[in-house]
């Protein structure tokens, strides 16, 4: 095994310098630019990784800010085929399941419209391409309530999905629950209740008013007023004023005046008065005399 010496001879290092000096004349220009499209090729790959990211975090956002399920159904179609809108499809057709049950006892009409939402959202997701496992698992069993729900006590549907889950989820963490399903609806009690449940129609009750003051079941109380006296009553109905008539002032009337004018008072008048009260005294004397 031979080993390289290191270059010693001036002449040898004058040698590689030149073909180093005319190779990079050569194709230094070409390694400048790959050199360039490589380190861009970096940076963009970073910006386009970055973006994405961005992108990713806003969609999740939204998809945390939906409301109810009018609010993830708008999300899921304004992102259909992403993962965040299938997710958003199956929580839409899970929340619009629960509502429809709910309404069932107040509002039948109303659950029947969640009920048909919930449906159509669940074949949405069973349908949409790359969804993921857990979503189609969550959507076959929600689909299997959604029909013993609606059933009227015939289960055949209902068996029929809820049997097809377990084939196809053996070991599902559901599969005991599905199970219970399926032994529920296979006793007479409650295909009884179904048949039952389906023919009632409950429909959204009035607002109740506020009470009188009376506790709940109390029974209403006579009013008994005395009579009004006939002397109460005006004598004659057609001389009776309204209230604007009642309001209007009557013209002031001139009171005949009886004092004297000062022309003819009498000359005891024009007395002063402490002459006045000296001839009283001494009128007073003369009688006791």
């Amino acid at each position: 095994m031979s080993v390289q010496q290191p270059l010693s001879n001036p002449q040898d290092i004058d040698d590689l310098s030149t073909k180093v000096v005319s190779f990079l004349q050569e194709h230094g220009k070409k390694i400048v630019i790959v050199a360039c499209l490589a380190g861009a090729g970096i940076i963009v790959g970073e910006q386009i990784k970055k973006s994405s990211e961005n992108d990713r975090a806003r969609v999740w956002s939204k998809f945390a800010e939906a409301e109810g399920a009018a609010g993830l159904g708008d999300f899921a179609t304004d992102h259909q085929g992403t993962v965040a809108g299938t997710w958003a499809r199956l929580l839409e057709a899970e929340q619009a399941f629960r509502d429809g049950v709910r309404l069932q006892f107040t509002d039948r009409k109303g659950a029947e419209s969640e009920l048909k939402r919930a449906g159509e959202a669940f074949d949405k997701v069973l349908t949409t391409a790359n969804t993921p496992a857990v979503a189609t698992e969550r959507a076959l069993i929600g689909k299997a309530r959604l029909l013993e729900t609606t059933s009227d006590g015939n289960f055949e549907k209902a068996l029929e999905a809820y049997n097809a889950f377990l084939q196809k989820y053996p070991e599902s963490i559901y599969k005991d629950s599905v199970q219970e399903r399926i032994d529920a609806l296979k006793k007479p009690a409650t295909k009884e209740f179904y048949a039952w449940f389906a023919k009632q129609d409950p429909k959204p009750t009035d607002r109740r008013k506020p009470a009188d003051g009376l506790p709940p079941g109390h029974p209403e109380i006579p009013i008994t007023l005395p009579e009004i006296p006939d002397s109460l009553y005006p004598a004659n109905w057609s001389e009776l004023k309204t209230d604007a008539e009642l309001d209007e002032k009557p013209a002031t009337e001139k009171k005949p005046t009886t004092e004297q004018p000062a022309a003819e008072k009498s000359a005891d008048d024009k007395k002063p008065i402490d002459a006045k009260v000296e001839e009283k005294k001494d009128e007073k004397k003369s009688d006791d005399k």
